[in-house]
């Protein structure tokens, strides 16, 4: 092995130490995903804050990816509620700073990295509207979970209208195609009500709770 590989090695194996560490001192999470760009003024930031806010009163710890928009929405719900605001950055090449909401924070180098983190410090994930990051994360959760790599879970998707397009293109495309099947339909909840997404959430945690201890 390459001195230069053996280095990115070591490197990769601090980090997941480093975030093992971190997050094995805090509850497991709801994690959240949406896009950065989203205004304070927007409706998805509100109804983001707004449910990151009851879920904390609730008891449930809230993770991001720290950053903006969405994730800042999320965080400042939490924070607001007295809960547990988690924030898991990285590091950009245009610098992402963390937003001012987070209780307990951690920093990363690699979106491997940290998407392990995202996944196995969770026990329910809801995505918001986003652009290609809240794309590949919503994909990857669909993708471990179709593939049993990780216990069933929550997976909500809020925004109806925003991702009736993509949704069509899997049902006429994707399962009409045999590149999924039923069953894989079925690993998620598309709502635009932020109740729903909440009593979803309690009751899927409630009958699994025993994973997640």
């Amino acid at each position: 092995m390459k001195d230069k590989d053996i280095k990115r090695l070591n490197k990769i194996t601090e980090e997941f130490k480093k975030g093992f560490e971190f997050l094995n001192t805090l509850p497991k999470s709801v994690v959240v995903f949406g896009s950065a760009r989203t205004s304070p003024k927007n409706k998805h930031y509100k109804r983001a804050r707004e449910l990151a806010y009851k879920l904390a009163k609730k008891g449930f710890a809230i993770m991001t990816g720290a950053g903006g928009g969405i994730m800042e929405a999320c965080n400042k719900g939490a924070k607001e509620a007295g809960g547990i605001s988690i924030g898991l950055n990285i590091d950009l090449p245009h610098y992402q700073e963390k937003n001012k909401y987070i209780t307990h924070c951690i920093k990363f180098d690699h979106f491997y990295t940290r998407k392990v983190m995202f996944t196995k410090y969770s026990f329910a994930s809801v995505v918001f509207p986003g652009g290609y990051g809240t794309l590949d994360e919503l994909f990857e959760q669909l993708t471990v979970l179709q593939n049993g790599k990780i216990p069933q879970r929550p997976l909500i998707i809020i925004g109806k209208h925003y991702y009736a397009g993509l949704f069509n293109w899997v049902k006429e495309i994707l399962l009409k195609g045999n590149k999924i099947n039923h069953t894989d339909i079925k690993l998620f909840y598309i709502v635009d009500d932020i109740d729903e997404a909440i009593k979803i959430i309690e009751k899927e945690y409630k009958a699994t709770k025993k994973f997640f201890i």
